[in-house]
């Protein structure tokens, strides 16, 4: 973190953003949850950065385009940044070839499935924090995110991949996924989702899109994670005072759909519950009052009717 002082020259947020490439957004939400800079203030209370502010966030956002997650890199002194993002500069040299802003993203995704193929995390990590970092969020999500995992999933049922292959690639995405949480703080008086998976549902992935999806359409979400009792939820869900929950649910089993109606019951009638996922329909579909939701679109079109 950085301290500024009178005699340095300071900076309003427009010329920050435009000198960093860090958006006005992401900035704010750094220095919240992060202290990633500290700004001074002006004689208005508006923020004001120094010149060694506005290099600290450069090496910060180059850092986290290497692959690296920004609770891991804000505390560091700039200097230990500045050594990192070096020697991640050198290691893309060796494992990827150079990025470009404009870089198609079939190719992208065409190197990302070739390095899950190798079972390479460090090289798809980098592949795929370039595309966070080069795109927004949204564009991450539907001309990146989406596809990689539709395609990831398609290769393990034909048998190209194995389990292993499929985690590994699968937890890259769980951190990316959750780093872009952090880069989308909502805005004032914005509603609140809660999002999470039942007890015995492991696997997050389609939670994270949810909650993105939903941060994106500026809904303030508090994401629980995965493998939580239905009362816990609730707990959460009653205490925060959340619009809805949203829950993904990928694997069946006979308990899922009594813990899913003990959950409708904690919550009481008026904080509806959606569900989607590969295995929404089985489990949900004898559940009285809980909305399916089979896709993001009906997803984020039945989150817009509540608000």
């Amino acid at each position: 973190m950085t301290n500024t002082s009178p005699a340095i020259d300071l900076h309003p947020i427009q010329v920050v953003v435009r000198r960093s490439g860090v958006s006005a957004d992401l900035l704010r939400a750094w220095e919240k949850r992060y202290q990633a800079v500290t700004p001074s203030r002006s004689d208005g209370g508006h923020r004001l950065y120094s010149d060694a502010d506005i290099e600290r966030l450069r090496l910060i956002k180059d850092a986290m385009a290497g692959g690296r997650r920004i609770g891991d890199v804000a505390s560091l002194p700039t200097e230990e940044i500045a050594r990192l993002v070096s020697e991640d500069a050198a290691q893309q040299q060796l494992v990827a070839p150079a990025a470009t802003d404009n870089e198609d993203a079939a190719q992208l995704l065409a190197d990302a499935i070739a390095a899950v193929r190798r079972a390479d995390q460090g090289t798809l990590r980098v592949i795929l924090s370039r595309a966070l970092f080069t795109r927004t969020p949204e564009r991450f999500t539907t001309d990146i995110a989406t596809p990689f995992m539709h395609e990831l999933g398609e290769l393990w049922h034909r048998g190209e991949l194995t389990p292993a292959h499929e985690h590994a690639a699968s937890e890259v995405m769980r951190r990316l996924m959750h780093d872009m949480l952090g880069m989308l703080p909502p805005p004032d008086g914005a509603p609140r989702l809660v999002v999470a998976t039942l007890t015995g549902q492991r696997h997050e992935i389609g939670a994270l899109f949810a909650a993105t999806a939903a941060a994106l359409d500026g809904w303030r979400v508090t994401y629980l994670g995965s493998d939580l009792p239905g009362p816990d939820i609730a707990r959460v869900a009653l205490d925060v005072g959340a619009r809805a929950v949203a829950l993904s649910i990928t694997t069946a089993n006979p308990a899922l759909a009594d813990e899913l109606s003990l959950l409708r019951k904690r919550l009481g009638t008026a904080v509806p519950i959606l569900v989607g996922g590969q295995q929404a329909e089985a489990v949900a579909g004898a559940v009285r009052q809980v909305d399916i939701v089979p896709d993001v679109d009906t997803f984020r079109t039945t989150l817009n009717g509540l608000r």
